[in-house]
């Protein structure tokens, strides 16, 4: 920072300067004659720190000679600084850009996120709120402002010198050979799987009824019998 940038930071500090008065500047037509002017309203708006965002709408409420009563409503067109394009009043500011500090329109913020938008899928490093006049469009960055431009060519030295070196430097790199078919320690080898024998199932009679429960030979010793079981 130079030394008067620094006088004037520390001045704007302690004396801050007041916003210029604004004077209407907005006449009022020729009225038919044998008009009487009831009303004459002027409101005035300013955003802080924008000398040039000076909005002003005057409305005149008059009487004709019939006696009927009449409004006219009159707004002046202030010229966008950060676009180019004219706005009626101060709703009608969508932003202010951060490489100038001007406002800039509602269309223009519109069409600031149509642009952001439309390439939100690629590589994009530049998140700056500007004019869209202000984007250039970088192939597999998307649309970026002047400031990031400036980063991404400058970068651009550097990657084709590390490409350079990456290519001198290949032939030097011995590379490990693949491993065979051996069978790393973590892996347990298990025998095949072999099939179970079938299990044979022989429901129970109901009591009294049918032929006896049948019992595989040798599994009914010392079993006792049922008092309806016959012998």
């Amino acid at each position: 920072m130079k030394f008067v940038d620094i006088l004037r930071y520390v001045a704007d500090r302690f004396d801050t300067p007041p916003d210029p008065v604004i004077e209407p500047d907005i006449e009022i037509p020729e009225l038919p004659a044998g008009s009487t002017i009831l009303f004459n309203t002027v409101n005035n708006a300013q955003v802080p720190g924008q000398s040039g965002s000076q909005f002003i709408r005057r409305e005149v409420v008059y009487r004709d000679a019939d006696g009927a009563k009449h409004k006219i409503t009159l707004k002046n067109n202030v010229r966008a600084e950060g676009c180019g394009h004219n706005m009626t009043s101060p709703g009608d500011i969508g932003f202010f850009s951060v490489t100038s500090g001007k406002p800039v329109c509602k269309a223009c913020e519109r069409e600031y996120r149509r642009m952001r938008n439309q390439t939100r899928n690629e590589e994009c490093v530049c998140r700056h709120v500007v004019a869209p006049h202000e984007l250039t469009y970088i192939e597999g960055n998307g649309f970026v402002c002047e400031e990031c431009e400036k980063k991404i060519k400058a970068l651009k030295p550097l990657k084709a010198a590390g490409w350079l070196i990456g290519l001198f430097l290949k032939p030097l790199i011995i590379e490990e050979p693949e491993p065979g078919n051996e069978v790393p320690y973590e892996t347990t080898e298990f025998p095949p799987h072999q099939p179970l024998p079938p299990v044979h199932y022989y429901p129970p009679p109901w009591p009294g009824h049918g032929a006896p429960h049948q019992t595989p030979h040798g599994l009914d010793r010392g079993r006792p019998q049922r008092p309806d079981h016959p012998q």
